[in-house]
Parts: structure tokens; sequence; C-alpha cells
């Protein structure tokens, strides 16, 4: 590994120049540097496109860019599109396929390289797109170390869509099939060790990659039945890609608009998991799938389960996910269970399902929730309403939450990390963070001209964007590089990537 990784540092060190066109979207690939802020000049590959670079991904041989254009004046993206792959070890292009949004999707992900129409899907050649064999299947998950792949078949019976099947990615030979029910679609799935999948759709399943078997704990997680499952089941399974790492570029035939969420994700605690659905809390084993207890809980939407204090804490947002938008469905809540029987211990009826419910936050004895326009506070252990406070949505905007990460206020050329100190921090729509007391009294505020968000972060390095401008920093928050201009920034395989409109910046191995 460390012998490749110098073989690709030297092609980028000694420039190559291909001044001819590589392909009909890949205009050029050529050695090029640029200058950090200490002044020191770096080594660069600079590849330019026909087209907006959309997306892209590096496996530490392949380069792979996903090709999409506005429509003018940036009025929504353009129906067709390229996908190329270029080989940085041997300086050469794979394939360049243009393809409609419309009709057509690909996936790349662990070394495979997906093609998917509205009625097929085929296994490509990753050194030249040509089809190794037919698949027929929307693949959810890749074991890459087993080659095999579990998915559906695209084209189904609609008695056959729920058939989970096991595919030799070798061959694209069937080698077992299963039945998992997909009524409300995937909402998750979990590797909890080298030969053992855990799927929540339509309650738990676990599955083993070589065999298909493992156990089914059955429940209700959205709240549309069977007789969706035909659109649903067909139409979402490349959206929903859970388990496998890379991009997908997707075409508009997938539809989830039937979809939706009712359920928590699988809290995994030592031998247990704990899961929220529809209106059931379980404890189950996690290797049998055996029920420790299970109780009824009020109608749920979209929960969140943790452990805390040696109790089990729930949230129910009170909302559900319809595809892609977010709709009322039930009263939030938030209730205490004892871990060993499932007994509540309380519950707070948050009373406000017309306005959204951000962000939560429970220190000790006190509950903090945040609702897009107002603030509560609750005693834990007595259920008691300790204050609230309303926000001026017009003049501040709308609360979005706790900040979930370390932001930085740029000031006279420094980023300086904003800490809560005596207050606590709150993000606003309008893209200012404030500073808010406990008599909830707005001590600063920045506002996102000097507001800055960490946007990937990789060994020393932090990169910090205000959507306008980007900036390089290291650990004790000194500029390296910046500002600059980009879309989408990434660091995969050791290498640090970003493009900005038509072209593509790589920096070298092991720069950093």
């Amino acid at each position: 590994m460390k012998t490749y990784f110098k073989v690709l540092s030297i092609i980028l060190i000694f420039p190559f120049i291909v001044s001819a066109q590589i392909s009909s979207s890949l205009h050029q690939v050529k050695s090029s540097s640029l200058t950090f802020n200490s002044g020191k000049n770096v080594p660069i590959l600079l590849a330019s496109y026909n087209q907006r670079v959309h997306n892209f991904s590096f496996d530490g041989k392949y380069l792979t860019t996903q090709l999409r254009g506005y429509r003018g004046n940036t009025q929504g993206l353009k129906d067709k599109g390229s996908v190329v792959r270029y080989d940085l070890i041997n300086n050469q292009s794979n394939f360049d396929f243009k393809f409609s949004y419309k009709y057509e999707s690909f996936l790349f992900s662990k070394g495979y390289t997906i093609y998917y129409t509205a009625t097929d899907s085929y296994m490509l050649n990753n050194e030249n797109g040509k089809n190794k064999y037919k698949m027929d299947h929307n693949i959810y998950i890749i074991d890459s170390t087993k080659q095999i792949g579990m998915g559906y078949k695209i084209d189904e019976f609609p008695s056959n869509i729920n058939r989970l099947e096991g595919i030799d990615l070798a061959s694209g030979t069937k080698i077992w099939e299963r039945n998992i029910n997909r009524d409300y679609g995937w909402n998750d799935s979990y590797s909890l060790n080298d030969s053992t999948y855990l799927i929540i759709s339509s309650g738990l399943h676990t599955v083993n990659p070589n065999t298909g078997k493992g156990w089914t704990y059955d429940a209700k997680t959205g709240n549309y039945g069977a007789a969706n499952a035909f659109n649903v089941g067909l139409k979402v399974g490349t959206l929903v890609a859970v388990g496998l790492v890379g991009f997908v570029i997707l075409g508009p035939s997938i539809d989830i608009n039937q979809r939706s969420c009712s359920c928590s994700n699988a809290l995994i605690v030592d031998n247990n998991i704990f899961f929220s659905s529809f209106k059931k809390l379980a404890k189950l084993n996690k290797k049998t799938g055996e029920l420790s207890w299970e109780i009824d809980i009020p109608k749920n939407g979209e929960t969140k389960l943790w452990i805390q204090n040696n109790e089990l804490y729930l949230l129910n947002t009170g909302k559900i996910m319809k595809g892609t938008t977010e709709a009322n469905y039930s009263e939030p809540y938030f209730a205490r269970y004892n871990i060993e029987n499932g007994d509540q211990i309380t519950s707070i009826e948050l009373q406000d399902n017309l306005n959204r419910l951000v962000d939560y936050r429970i220190n000790e004895d006190t509950a903090t929730f945040v609702f897009n326009n107002q603030i509560k506070r609750y005693f834990v252990s007595t259920n008691e309403l300790i204050d609230q406070h309303k926000i001026n949505v017009y003049t501040s905007g709308y609360l979005l939450g706790f900040p979930n990460k370390q932001y930085y206020h740029f000031q006279k050329e420094q980023f300086n990390p904003i800490k809560e100190d005596s207050t606590f921090l709150m993000l606003f729509n309008y893209g200012s963070i404030k500073k808010i007391n406990h008599k909830y009294e707005v001590k600063e505020s920045i506002e996102k001209e000097e507001l800055f968000e960490p946007i990937l972060s990789f060994k020393n390095y932090q990169v910090l964007s205000n959507q306008t401008d980007t900036y390089l920093i290291n650990s004790e928050n000194e500029i390296i590089y910046g500002p600059f201009k980009q879309e989408n920034i990434k660091f995969e395989n050791n290498r640090l990537m970003y493009s900005n409109g038509i072209q593509l910046i790589v920096f070298p191995t092991g720069l950093f």
C-alpha cells in the first residue's frame, strides 16, 4: 500500500499534460500547482470537463466523476448528464457514459459499478464499462469481502416484491432468497459483525450474507400499508441503498412519496437491541431475537432512543417523513423507561404538534426542547415545566437547534472557536449563531458573514465554509489554504479533492 501511494505522488509531481480531448466529457487532465498561504508551492492534478462536476469519488485507483449542469441561470438541474471514470495509476480514461436522469442511474460502491435502467440492472467492468452480466436487482447491501450483494428484483410480481436475494457478485448467480418485508421501505441497516447484518424494514431482521438466515421481529414502521408496497418496493431501492459506500447517481424513476417512517433507531447496548415501532417499544436479544419485553406506547413518528443515567430515554418527534417531505403525525413526547422490565418511569407531553421539534438537550434534571419557534425547559424527575420562551421568527428567523459541531468566528484573518461559556448557543435559519443566557437574553450574535462551519475533518485538518468562501485550517486553527471556491470537497484514500464548476482539483497522496 505504501508503494502504491508513492507511485501516485510521483504522477502528480512530474507534470504531464494531455493537450488533446481525452473523451467527449473529459477535456483535459494535467499537472498544475497552487500556492498555500505560507507561500509553499503544491503540485495538484487538474481535471477539466465539458460541464459542471456534480459529484465524484476516488477508490485509490479510479476517479469517478458525475457531471450534471444547471438549466439556464441555475434554475434546476438538467435531465441529461455524464459519468466519467479516469484511471489515475495508468493515466487513461476508462469510460465516458452519457445518460438520462429520467430513466437511468448508477451505483459506485466498494469496487463495484452497477448500471440501472427502469427495468434492469447490469454489473459493469470497472476497466472499460462494458456489461459483465445482467443483474435485474436493486442492490441494498454490498459485502465486498465475501463478494455478495443483497437486493430485490427490480421488475418483480407483486406477490414476490418482499423476496430479498443474495447475489454472488462475481457471477450474478443467486445463492439464497428470503422474505424481508419492505412495505415502508428500508429505514436503516447496520453491520453487527463480520457475518451478520441488521435491517430495519417493517421490523428488525438479521441476515447472514452467506446464507440469508437470521431472526425476524415483525413490527409496523410506517403509516401506509401493503396496498402501497408495490410502488414503494420497486422505486425506493437505489435511494435507500443503506450500507453502501461511494455514491449513487439517481434517476427520477425513484419515487418515495408513499413511504413513511414511524420508528426509532435500533439502539444496540451490549447483547441487547432496543427498538420502537408504530405503537410498541421492545427489548430483544441481539443474537437470537428473543423478546425480553415489549410494551404498548402512544402512536409515534420518528423516534430517538438512547441510554442516559442507566435508563432508556425515548423522544418522539411527532413527525414522519413521507418521501422527502416532513409531516405532522402525532403529539411529541419524552419518556423514561426501566431498562430491565420496560416499566415507564416518567413521561412529558410536549403538547406542540403544530411546530417542528428540532433539537433537545438533557443535562442532569433539566430537559430542554427546541421547537422551530420556541424553547421549553422541564424538570426530568417531576415533568414540571420550568419555563418556555417564544422567538420572534420574523426578526431572528426560525430556530435550528444546538450546534452539533464546533463553529468558528472569523475575525481579523483568524478563526476563533465559538464556545458556550455561561451561555448556550443556538442556530437560526437566517445563518446566525446567538449566545443566549438562561433568561433568554441574546448576549452576542455572530452573523453568517463571519460564521464558518466545519464541512470536512481529516487527520489534523478541517475545512471551514460559510457557503461563500472556504478555508483549510490545521489543528492550531491556522489558515493553510484559502479562501477558495468549491461546490463539493472530499478526503478519500488519502487525497484531498474539490470541485469548482467544470474543474476538479486533486491534491497529491501523502500531502496531509
